[in-house]
């Protein structure tokens, strides 16, 4: 990997990351653009305050081995959450360079993480932190929220943490759901009787309206 290189200025901190301009350029087009013909005898540094260690490294990865390792054995319990909350912020990082390749590998990850399980035999989907940070750096039409609402959609508990998602998640779930919901079984007029108490305000043991003499 012969070459100039660039130096990532990474978080708060601004920990420094050196990277082969090639690879760099050849991967995003938003960081290519700091990477002009100017820049010759400076310093080459491009600073990412706002993004994670753990993202820029995952990206780092990416561009020198070209895939995500993802785990293909049990891992221990809670892990999974874990992962997907990185594998999110890494298609989010993606979205922002530009980068449309790496943001499929995050796709491709993201599904595998989800079938792998943890040592407990439990598997996860994104939740509420994952998903919002997921629709606040991602357009409307990005894959990866089609890929959130059918996780939640197919895999979904009614004891899933819902408070506080995103209005829109929430929306396009609803939709999923009514798409793909069984057969609906209508209301039959001869069947009043037995099938609208349970949208009555009357309890169980208490007579319906329509029995009171």
């Amino acid at each position: 990997f012969g070459g100039q290189t660039v130096i990532l200025a990474v978080g708060q901190d601004l920990e420094e990351f050196t990277v082969h301009e090639g690879l760099l350029c050849k991967q995003s087009s938003y960081l290519q653009s700091w990477v002009k013909e100017e820049w010759k005898g400076e310093s080459h540094i491009i600073p990412l305050p706002a993004d994670r260690l753990e993202v820029v490294s995952l990206y780092i990865h990416w561009i020198y081995a070209g895939r995500i390792l993802s785990r293909s054995t049990s891992r221990p319990n809670g892990q999974g959450h874990k992962e997907l909350d990185l594998l999110v912020d890494s298609f989010v990082f993606g979205e922002k360079i530009l980068d449309g390749p790496f943001k499929d590998a995050v796709i491709d990850a993201v599904v595998h993480t989800h079938k792998t399980p943890d040592d407990d035999e439990t598997t996860w989907c994104p939740g509420v932190t994952a998903i919002n940070r997921a629709y606040e750096g991602t357009p409307s039409d990005s894959p990866l929220r089609r890929l959130l609402v059918d996780l939640w959609a197919r895999n979904g508990s009614d004891d899933w943490q819902r408070k506080g998602l995103n209005p829109d998640f929430l929306t396009a779930l609803v939709g999923e759901l009514l798409a793909h919901r069984e057969p609906r079984v209508e209301l039959h007029p001869a069947d009043a009787k037995t099938r609208t108490c349970s949208y009555h305000q009357h309890g169980d043991d208490d007579l319906c309206y329509r029995n009171i003499v």
